[in-house]
């Protein structure tokens, strides 16, 4: 943090562009890091501060450290004493108080139990594989869609097969839906959207809640998921095996944070059999 981190030319190491280095510093001042991406643990290491208030919905987050030095000597989380060099979602998830006491030199106790380590994921498990989707039968398909945020964010982006470019459909229209034409009656069994985070936008951006409907017709519809209360970047939504010419996503939340615009950003809609 010291030495890669200056107000010189080379101040910012690596690429900046998306933030990933300075996340890396912030993490780092908190004195935890999500060391494995996609898992519930944080590898503790001792704050930068002798206090830290982190405000969330859910619970705030206070960040505690006595003595000086580098290195963790004792934590408690709410008052109890853990010797784990690790925390799990759960155990600050609806907010806690982390309280550190570091020292000039390695702990002999703390931390360096067998069970003190962070879990591996892989240690006696069996990875679940992703299951096989086969053909998008939407992509390249004719859309239908309300109107869009510009010239080159309509409709048809979001079943171009790609998210390059920047190529999404953007709707600030409100109650914003995309349709879709298979061509003829396809049984269908899952959907996939992708939101605004995996194209490398805010995922603040991501969509809040959507509906996704199915017809034959084009008239009748019925609808076949819901989605509430969605932060994620990529959702996947399966469903029992149905008949559908057209398929539909009608957004009710265009995005799940109360500071952005109401602007629907749809990547791509992908459409599967089965």
């Amino acid at each position: 943090m010291t030495e890669s981190y200056t107000t010189g030319p080379g101040g910012l190491p690596g690429n900046d562009d998306l933030g990933a280095t300075s996340a890396w510093y912030v993490w780092a001042a908190l004195g935890m890091y999500p060391a494995t991406p996609g898992a519930d643990t944080l590898a503790v290491h001792g704050p930068q501060f002798p206090s830290v208030l982190i405000q969330r919905p859910g619970g705030d987050i206070t960040v505690n450290s006595a003595g000086r030095g580098g290195y963790v000597q004792a934590l408690t989380v709410d008052g109890v004493a853990t010797s784990h060099s690790y925390l799990r979602y759960p155990d600050i998830g609806g907010g806690a108080t982390l309280s550190y006491t570091m020292g000039a030199a390695p702990s002999a106790t703390w931390g360096t139990g067998v069970s003190d380590a962070p879990p591996s994921f892989r240690t006696g498990g069996t990875p679940v594989p992703e299951p096989e989707l086969g053909t998008d039968l939407a992509e390249g398909r004719p859309v239908a869609a309300s109107a869009s945020c510009a010239a080159a964010e309509s409709g048809d982006r979001a079943v171009d097969g790609s998210l390059r470019n920047n190529s999404k459909w953007c709707s600030k229209a409100a109650g914003a839906a995309l349709r879709v034409d298979l061509g003829s009656p396809q049984t269908v069994s899952s959907f996939v959207l992708e939101h605004a985070g995996l194209g490398g936008e805010r995922t603040g951006w991501n969509t809040g809640a959507f509906e996704i409907q199915t017809s034959t017709d084009g008239a009748h519809w019925a609808t076949a998921a819901s989605v509430t209360g969605s932060r994620s970047s990529r959702t996947y939504s399966a469903v029992s095996p149905r008949a559908a010419r057209y398929v539909r996503v009608v957004v009710s939340a265009p995005v799940n944070t109360a500071d952005a615009a109401p602007t629907t950003r749809i990547y791509e809609l992908e459409v599967y059999g089965g």
